[in-house]
């Protein structure tokens, strides 16, 4: 896997100490040596756009130690095989810790200055993991949530008159945000959707929750997550309120009380998100703005790079041809199916949340029977071919146009598509050009067929 390393020199002001900070980790697991990469996710605009701090090489055992310089605590992941944990430092740490190969396990060996901060992380993990609740009652699963809620909530109150730094407390505080966003506006659909459990939505709740989130993101914008909710928020406030110009959201970052650094951030993601959804026409006079606003940004140069890598990708460019092998072996080209409009549906056997939409794309393929002007293409990035045939053999209902591209996400349709995480829908009208890059699921039910309607009503 081809990494850049993007690295960034943070001018935090006259104040600002780099100091050298330690890690000693042991990875369970590991017998041969593995490359670990140490990611800082607290500056990076998307997390498809990481920003490595730095990378080494485990010996034999598993073991590495890794010293670099930070001036700022900062919430880091450690990454590498089959391995996946995010830590907390602060300058001058000096932490040594084992790390369970499955991410789902608690560190429980850890010491040194600064492992004090390990089991509070935990307790995030523990405490907010909502998804554990499939397990019970619809008419119990507010009620223990709020439970964990106030189990964290005790956690942090303990933490207040600790030795912990201010940017830790926040940190932890912006992490109970974040889920509790998450579960009160989210969960009910993902539970109903995937589990068949009826869960009203508390209304009130998620108000409140987008409220808090708005009114503290001075204090908590490190946290990529929580910069992520903010986003969406706004981009729900200016529809309401029916601010639907292309410079809405932009508008209201640039316009907003929020320190020069969050503004930053948040106008960088927003310029990210356009482009990734084929919108670089949006983006284009803002990029311009946030060069104006921000002369010395960090994020300048990998902004532009981003920006000339979308343009091919822009709504109606043609869309990149990509060669794969259907069920029988032979060789299929996206431009063999100009003239239909195609729905691309990009999947892997080991997938999960890839699975789980399958019902809905039969559903939504089935709405569609007897119509040659549309083609349902499931294009799987399996790397070995008899795992997707296998899959497609236990599962005859499954029609469609079915092709492998071998490779993940290093595959000729995720390097061409700029695909990094899976599913992914990708709309390509009957002209072959790109109607929607980041298409909307098959569970999105009439969202989805609004998008193919009208794109099949021009068709003569």
């Amino acid at each position: 896997m081809k990494i850049t390393i993007f690295c960034l020199l943070l001018f935090l002001g006259n104040e600002a100490i780099s100091q050298e900070t330690q890690l000693e980790i042991k990875f369970e697991g590991i017998s041969k040596p593995t490359m670990i990469y140490f990611r800082d996710l607290g500056n990076e605009l998307s997390y498809s756009l990481p920003i490595y701090l730095d990378s080494g090489m485990t010996d034999y055992q598993g073991k590495l130690t890794k010293s670099f310089s930070i001036e700022e605590p900062k919430a880091v992941m450690v990454s590498g095989g089959n391995h996946q944990r995010a830590i907390y430092l602060d300058p001058g740490d000096e932490i040594a810790f084992t790390l369970p190969e499955d991410f789902r396990y608690p560190i429980k060996t850890y010491s040194g200055k600064g492992s004090e901060k390990i089991p509070y992380l935990q307790k995030s993990k523990d405490y907010l993991n909502f998804l554990t609740f499939v397990e019970y009652d619809s008419s119990e699963v507010y009620q223990k949530a709020k439970e964990q809620i106030d189990l964290y909530d005790e956690t942090l109150v303990e933490i207040e008159d600790s030795k912990f730094s201010r940017a830790f407390k926040n940190y932890l505080k912006a992490e109970l945000l974040h889920n509790e966003y998450y579960f009160w506006g989210t969960f009910p659909m993902y539970i109903k959707m995937y589990k068949g459990i009826a869960l009203e939505k508390d209304e009130t709740q998620v108000t409140k929750t987008e409220d808090e989130i708005i009114s503290k993101m001075d204090h908590y914008f490190p946290s990529q997550s929580l910069r992520s909710d903010y986003m969406k928020i706004i981009s729900i406030k200016a529809n309401q309120s029916g601010n639907t110009s292309e410079s809405a959201i932009y508008d209201l970052i640039k316009n907003s009380d929020l320190d020069t650094r969050a503004k930053e951030m948040l106008f960088g993601m927003k310029l990210l998100s356009d482009m990734q959804f084929g919108n670089v026409h949006k983006a284009a006079p803002n990029m311009e703005i946030f060069h104006t606003l921000f002369p010395q940004s960090i994020y300048k140069m990998e902004l532009q790079r981003e920006f000339e890598s979308w343009q091919g990708l822009a709504v109606g460019e043609l869309a990149p041809d990509f060669t794969a092998k259907d069920t029988l072996g032979n060789e299929f080209k996206l431009s063999q199916l100009k003239g239909k409009v195609v729905y691309i549906d990009i999947w892997a056997t080991w997938c999960g949340p890839c699975i789980s939409e399958f019902p809905h794309a039969k559903k939504l393929k089935k709405d569609y029977e007897g119509n040659d002007k549309i083609v349902f293409l499931y294009v799987s990035v399996d790397q070995v071919e008899k795992t997707w045939l296998n899959y497609l053999q236990k599962d005859p209902a499954f029609t469609g146009y079915h092709v492998n591209d071998p490779g993940n996400f290093n595959s000729n349709i995720a390097k061409l598509y700029k695909v990094n995480g899976i599913p992914r829908y990708i709309l390509v009208d009957h002209e072959g050009k790109i109607h929607n890059i980041m298409a909307p699921r098959p569970s999105s039910n009439v969202v989805i067929k609004d998008e193919l309607n009208k794109m099949l009503s021009v068709i003569e």
